[in-house]
């Protein structure tokens, strides 16, 4: 029977909330019930917003500003016995690493982070770089074909499609002109290629130079032609084919005639020589090539300072690296340093002759 049943037990649900909201009311700690964050569910779904950086500039923030300027500052590092000179950030990392090396645990973590974002930014960089001029190459190389097709002249575009080489190192590389200047140098080295193909015909044929000294060697011309034509993009080498064309063009000529034509070519260079002008032997080449590659290495490997020379001012390790590699005998006129170089040394101009 219903009269039988017990009467339940407690209060009923929810009215022990409403019984403390009443007696104590809703403030500090105690929200409304309903706006209560829900078990199992975040409050903040989003997450935390990032902050936003105010609108200042360097300026604005001396402290910034002094250590953005620290990094343009250099200093002066010793290793193995050998100073450089380096940037503040580049010496900071270097201090790091050679921290880590000695078994900082500390710091080999932090370098492995340093170098682990170095990497990924610089990654993503590539791609990005070889996305832009894989897109540039594409278009330009399809400019290039249509006017070619439609019989129009080809326009110039620097840098050449096919001077780009997309680089998985880099990004991007680029082996030809990118501005009016190196177009420049480039045309200047092509035009003096071609004319010492045509001088090296008049040497083959001249047993003597212009003051009567026998040209025991000739050949010389023919490799400086050949050097100056690896220095040019691929595209516009010659193949051997063509120089042999070429050179079979200029033995049709007679003497005369080649003497005329090579008169002027020297004069549309700007690089005049007297009618009948033999060039440097083979020998006497080589070792100005070997000179010249060799200063080249020095200067990469440090072992010369450039900018002392620059402000004509030579250590001991230039003089000595000119004079174990002056020893020519004869100086193309006009194309390469003359056969006395003046130095200073310790503030006094001296003459360093070659050697014989």
């Amino acid at each position: 029977m219903e009269d039988d049943k017990e009467p339940p037990k407690g209060f009923p649900p929810g009215s022990a909330d409403h019984i403390k909201q009443d007696i104590y009311g809703v403030g500090y700690k105690r929200p409304p019930k309903a706006s209560r964050f829900k078990k199992g569910q975040s409050g903040n779904p989003k997450g935390r917003p990032r902050g936003v950086a105010p609108d200042l500039s360097l300026s604005d923030e001396p402290v910034l500003k002094a250590a953005f300027e620290a990094t343009k500052k250099t200093v002066t590092i010793r290793e193995g016995g050998k100073a450089s000179t380096v940037s503040i950030p580049a010496a900071l990392v270097q201090s790091a690493i050679n921290d880590a090396f000695k078994g900082n645990a500390r710091t080999l973590g932090l370098v492995f982070d340093l170098m682990r974002s170095a990497s990924q930014a610089h990654a993503r960089e590539v791609k990005e770089i070889q996305a832009t001029w894989r897109k540039y190459k594409d278009d330009y190389a399809e400019a290039l074909r249509d006017a070619e097709c439609n019989g129009l002249s080809l326009p110039t575009i620097m840098p050449h499609p096919d001077d780009v080489i997309v680089d998985d190192e880099v990004g991007v590389r680029f082996i030809g002109p990118v501005d009016e200047d190196w177009h420049r140098r480039m045309e200047e080295a092509i035009a003096l290629r071609d004319v010492l193909i045509m001088q090296d015909e008049l040497d083959q044929r001249s047993p003597t130079r212009l003051d009567g000294t026998p040209l025991r060697d000739p050949g010389g011309a023919l490799i400086l032609a050949l050097t100056l034509d690896r220095t040019v993009p691929p595209r516009l080498r010659l193949s051997n084919a063509q120089l042999v064309h070429t050179q079979m063009r200029y033995q049709r000529i007679s003497k005369r005639k080649l003497l005329k034509a090579l008169y002027h070519a020297w004069k549309a260079i700007r690089r005049p020589r007297p009618r009948g002008f033999v060039f440097p032997g083979k020998a006497v080449m080589v070792q100005h090539l070997d000179f010249i590659f060799a200063f080249h290495r020095a200067a990469i490997d440090g072992d010369i300072d450039l900018e002392a020379i620059s402000r004509g001012e030579f250590d001991d390790n230039f003089l000595d690296f000119l004079t174990s590699s002056f020893k020519m005998e004869d100086q193309p006129q006009g194309l390469l340093p003359s056969s006395t170089v003046h130095l200073q040394r310790g503030g006094r101009w001296m003459q360093a002759h070659p050697r014989h």
